[in-house]
């Protein structure tokens, strides 16, 4: 049976008083209004019915509730938990939303449910572009809140800070190193939709792949049909190719598809994931593969100290200074997928 929750209201009816004084020493056990013994009544009574403040309705009323709101379309383990323990050193509390995919309408339905709640500030990362967002800006312009985007910058919410990882170097990085170790063509697995990151990913390997005379192609990945095309496109391999995949689980999937295919790794094919993620604090996805992968680490734990005292120092210490767009840099981690026998780093 499910228990129905205790309210002031309770407490009162059981107290035989008002709501208002019950209301009252609940906020302030010592007031003097009140009598040593009516004080002491509410507080047995509440203590009797486990009673718990809604302390989003106290926050409301005194135009305060220190929460912040985290919107992320990826289920990133590492991303929340690094966010949530920066959150909560400062006192405030976090509520998130995420999804293991972008879901179109999603985010729109999690940001204005987030509104709802009026929080002090949202931490946001948006997966598409901003036509697909005309709605939902327009509530956020409205509210007039603290908004930290993170890894893509809208046009239409230009007084926003931005946090993201400084991609250029790190795919330059990635491009020297499979051209050291002999590979002849790279390919970009990613999905359909191409956002900021993305692009800047994108462009950059396809310039620095030219720069090496290494050929270059995009693999967009059908999540209905992801496992064929790999089969597909590894079947049809001429010659040694260098995957760059949007992620760990991607570049996991390519590595089963050529064992079965019995592909060498690396000799054969080469796998870099971009994300290198880690799970439950201990380890590292493409650590545990084998062979290891190799890893573009994004840097999610100063990404999420930057972007929190980013929004704190706007919430809090109401430091108005325009919009900034900080870059984190990401690490190039060499491992086993992209290193061949006898050819050195």
């Amino acid at each position: 049976m499910k228990r129905s929750r205790v309210t002031i209201k309770t407490i009162a009816e059981k107290a035989g008083l008002s709501c208002g004084s019950v209301s009252q020493v609940l906020a302030n056990p010592q007031h003097p209004r009140f009598p040593p013994e009516t004080r002491k009544k509410i507080i047995q009574v509440a203590d009797e019915l486990n009673y718990r403040p809604n302390r989003f309705a106290i926050g409301l009323r005194r135009q305060k509730v220190n929460l912040i709101v985290l919107v992320v379309p990826w289920n990133c383990p590492e991303l929340v938990d690094s966010i949530e323990t920066k959150v909560r050193e400062v006192d405030f509390q976090l509520m998130i939303s995420q999804t293991p995919l972008p879901i179109k309408g999603a985010e729109e339905k999690a940001l204005m449910a987030a509104l709802d709640w009026q929080p002090d500030g949202i931490i946001w990362m948006p997966s598409t572009a901003d036509s697909e967002y005309k709605n939902i800006i327009q509530h956020i312009k409205a509210w007039h809140g603290k908004v930290v985007l993170l890894h893509h910058k809208l046009k239409s919410l230009p007084d926003m800070d931005v946090v993201r990882p400084e991609a250029i170097t790190s795919v330059r990085r990635a491009v020297e190193h499979i051209a050291s170790q002999g590979y002849r063509k790279i390919v970009y697995v990613s999905l359909p939709q191409i956002v900021q990151l993305d692009r800047i990913r994108l462009n950059t390997l396809e310039q620095t792949a030219k720069q090496y005379n290494i050929d270059f192609d995009r693999i967009k990945i059908d999540s209905n049909e992801e496992t064929k095309q790999y089969q597909k496109y590894l079947s049809q391999i001429t010659q040694p190719t260098a995957f760059i995949c949007q992620g760990d689980w991607h570049a996991i999937e390519i590595l089963e598809v050529a064992e079965q295919l019995k592909l060498n790794c690396p000799d054969e094919i080469g796998i870099i994931s971009i994300g290198d993620f880690l799970l439950g604090n201990r380890i590292r996805i493409c650590e545990v593969a084998r062979p290891r992968i190799t890893a573009i680490r994004e840097p999610f734990n100063a990404i999420a100290e930057t972007t929190v005292r980013l929004l704190i120092d706007r919430i809090v210490e109401q430091i108005e200074v325009p919009a900034q767009n900080i870059e984190v840099a990401e690490e190039l981690i060499i491992r086993q997928s992209t290193l061949k026998t006898g050819v050195s780093r």
